[in-house]
């Protein structure tokens, strides 16, 4: 491993310690607002954040006299067509998260999103492309986990919450796959922010359409807003389109399964969250089909074995 690779890995475990600790936030943050209005002010600072960034940048740049030469490259239509394509993939994402944590605890909800690690090599199957055998056992051990993890005092109660937050890991599976094809295309703070840019211009109509917004809470969740808008959506997401373009998607995937175990410690130690048992067992199975799903192993007539590549 060359150093180059290794500090990628380093700052994408540093992004996903941020995106585990966000879920306890986006909990604080309905304390104050609805989901659909969080997602907006969320979104609107991260873009923001990201534009003014991208600017400094180029200022920064222009004086030194230093022009990136991988810049000339890239194109509009590129940035235009990846801003849509991962913003609308992240939009649906975002929202089915905010409605499922307002219905589950923070680290539940860190469990059950980390799924999407799952969902991504799963979706080879439109592509004819057959599951390995650790993509199938991945799959059977999820479905014990979500099982498990949805035990409350030896009671399975398969709530809302849990069914929209798997929705929200197949949507962020669909927008890792989408940030893969344009990562490399694209200038990496500009299709951050412009994947932002179309979070906000979604969720802003609906937000009048189907919740009241009031300015008082919204100023009352500055706190969350700030953490999500700059922090995980700003620092996070750039730093997963950055480091997409230096890691393997399977190394990639593997550090950011993490994102699960952050998001449980860090939901018992600032909110205090208690766990049974049962829903303990179900996490440890969630991230097990996590990292098994990772292992690249097929099936072939002599048997099991190990892809090399």
């Amino acid at each position: 491993m060359n150093k180059k690779t290794l500090l990628n890995e380093l700052l994408l475990l540093f992004g996903t310690m941020i995106w585990g600790i966000a879920f306890v936030f986006q909990s604080l943050g309905m304390k104050y607002v609805s989901p659909l209005t969080f997602n907006m002010e969320r979104s609107l600072v991260a873009s923001c954040s990201l534009f003014i960034v991208y600017i400094i940048v180029k200022l920064i740049k222009k004086r030194s006299n230093k022009k990136s030469i991988e810049e000339k490259k890239y194109k509009i239509k590129d940035l235009i067509i990846g801003s849509l394509v991962c913003g609308s993939s992240l939009s649906i994402a975002m929202l089915l998260q905010q409605f499922g944590i307002s219905l589950e605890s923070a680290g539940k909800s860190g469990f059950i999103t980390a799924l999407y690690i799952v969902f991504v090599p799963l979706f080879g199957l439109f592509f004819k492309k057959k599951p390995s055998i650790s993509i199938l056992i991945g799959v059977a051990l999820s479905i014990g986990g979500l099982l498990l993890i949805n035990c409350t005092d030896g009671k399975f109660e398969f709530g809302l919450g849990s069914l929209l937050l798997i929705g929200c890991a197949i949507g962020y599976a669909l927008q890792i796959i989408a940030v893969d094809q344009f990562s490399k295309k694209c200038n990496t703070i500009l299709l951050t922010g412009g994947q932002f840019l179309v979070s906000f211009l979604i969720h802003f109509p609906l937000m009048f359409i189907f919740e009241t917004p009031n300015i008082n809470s919204m100023i009352q969740a500055w706190g969350p807003v700030l953490f999500l808008g700059i922090l995980s959506s700003g620092v996070g997401f750039s730093i997963q389109v950055y480091t997409q373009k230096n890691i393997s998607p399977a190394i990639a995937s593997l550090i950011m399964s993490f994102e699960a175990v952050f998001s449980l410690l860090a939901g018992v130690i600032i909110l205090k969250e208690k766990h049974g048992i049962l829903e303990l067992i179900g996490c440890i199975l969630l991230f097990l089909a996590i990292i098994i799903a990772q292992i690249p192993i097929s099936i072939k007539r002599k048997g099991m074995f190990r892809n090399p590549e």
